[in-house]
């Protein structure tokens, strides 16, 4: 079948499956470069000018559908929902359907105010988002878990899965060939002193640094020369393999987690594969399984660097809108969206473009101003129903953000009310 004729089929999978359902379906080929944002995206990108990163949303979904098993259910940077099923044409994944948008049971305010913060949106704007949102159907979740696995169907039909298992076995053939290549050159150089030789820490040091920064090209390559290493110093003795590397995989889930890694990810693949190495009786599945979990960890670091991290950003600001009278902490809020603080502090102020305790305080500071101008509690009271330890500290922080302290906003705001 050439080329246009399989597309001409996806493209027809994919109207039958709008047609029938009525929902939208579209066709998503992972060369193509041009920008494949869903119709809400696109349309307020072009209204108001702003860049949601919806197409990476959209390939990260059909890259996250193969890994998952074919179905993915996920929401765009505008919080519409939408589900991909993965097209598979010589052994590899070269498209995906992907279907939405859809509202999983109807409009969300807070989620338009989060959003609206997040894009610098006005009133006006946000007005048109929600209008936006009113075109669109509304579903609870058991129709679209239904739906995606019909789409699953449908991409199934259209893809070509017979060479797979031929492509698993010529990569790993190739990481055996390496290994060897570096085993006969250890030999080589060292003779019969395996004995004496360290434990490859330098090694190890550059592995974790390339899963943590996601570089899984670069991991693999050093993976097999650490394998070398300790077959070579161990003798190929399968049980000391075993220890090393479920140490090893610990330290990887780390490094994963420094990476920006999704901790609930990590730690249920973690048991999966802890489970998975102790069942290996030889040395080639022990490095078959650490190469899928290098693979893994890398593809969690690299994707949430990709995506921006939006529905993350947008459970965050939720947390941080429905608990800022709260005590709550940087720390508070990362646990809440399963990240470690360092990691979440630095991705934060990229996102919003202030830092997270600015964003908070500003949150504060708000509450504060509606109270003053319509309540007659004193300025400890205020300060503490907002979240803000004593009122010498609140006092500087609304100064600095409003410009005056809170008495003064209190005065000027109850004698000529609308007046800011």
């Amino acid at each position: 079948m050439s080329s246009d004729e399989t597309r001409e089929r996806w493209l027809n999978l994919a109207s039958d499956y709008e047609i029938s359902t009525g929902i939208s379906c579209r066709l998503l080929e992972l060369d193509d470069t041009r920008n494949k944002s869903c119709p809400v995206c696109s349309d307020l990108a072009e209204q108001f000018g702003i860049d949601t990163a919806c197409s990476q949303t959209h390939h990260f979904a059909a890259y996250q559908s193969e890994r998952w098993g074919g179905r993915y259910v996920y929401l765009c940077p505008l919080s519409t929902l939408h589900w991909s099923s993965p097209l598979i044409q010589n052994g590899m994944m070269v498209g995906a359907l992907i279907a939405g948008p859809v509202l999983l049971n109807g409009i969300d305010n807070a989620t338009l105010s989060s959003i609206g913060d997040r894009y610098n949106l006005n009133t006006r704007q946000i007005s048109e988002l929600h209008r936006q949102y009113e075109k669109i159907s509304s579903l609870k979740p058991q129709r679209v878990n239904s739906l995606s696995n019909l789409l699953h169907t449908a991409a199934q039909s259209g893809s070509d899965r017979q060479d797979a298992a031929y492509f698993e076995d010529q990569e790993s053939f190739q990481h055996e060939s390496r290994i060897g290549e570096y085993l006969h050159l250890l030999k080589s150089m060292e003779g019969d002193k395996n004995s004496d030789m360290d434990y490859p820490i330098d090694l190890e040091r550059k592995l974790l640094s390339h899963v943590a920064k996601g570089e899984k090209s670069n991991a693999q390559g050093v993976l097999d020369q650490l394998i070398a290493r300790v077959m070579y110093i161990t003798g190929v003795n399968l049980d000391v393999i075993k220890s090393r590397i479920l140490e090893l995989v610990v330290l990887l889930s780390r490094a994963a987690l420094e990476g920006g890694a999704d901790v609930e990810q990590i730690f249920g693949l973690n048991y999966r594969y802890l489970q998975g190495i102790r069942r290996c009786s030889s040395t080639d599945e022990l490095t078959s399984w650490l190469r899928r979990i290098i693979n893994r960890f890398g593809d969690l670091v690299f994707d949430l660097r990709n995506v921006k991290h939006t529905e993350t950003i947008l459970r965050s600001l939720r947390f941080m809108r429905e608990n800022f009278y709260e005590r709550i902490s940087l720390k508070d809020v990362a646990a809440q969206v399963g990240l470690s603080p360092d990691y979440f502090g630095k991705f934060f102020r990229q996102e919003i473009g202030r830092s997270f305790s600015e964003f908070l305080n500003g949150l504060r500071i708000e509450e504060a101003k509606r109270l003053l101008a319509n309540s007659t509690a004193s300025l400890g009271d205020i300060g503490y129903a907002c979240g803000f330890e004593d009122q010498s500290y609140f006092t500087r922080v609304f100064r600095k953000s409003v410009g005056t302290t809170p008495s003064m906003y209190r005065e000027r705001t109850q004698r000529y009310p609308g007046v800011e």
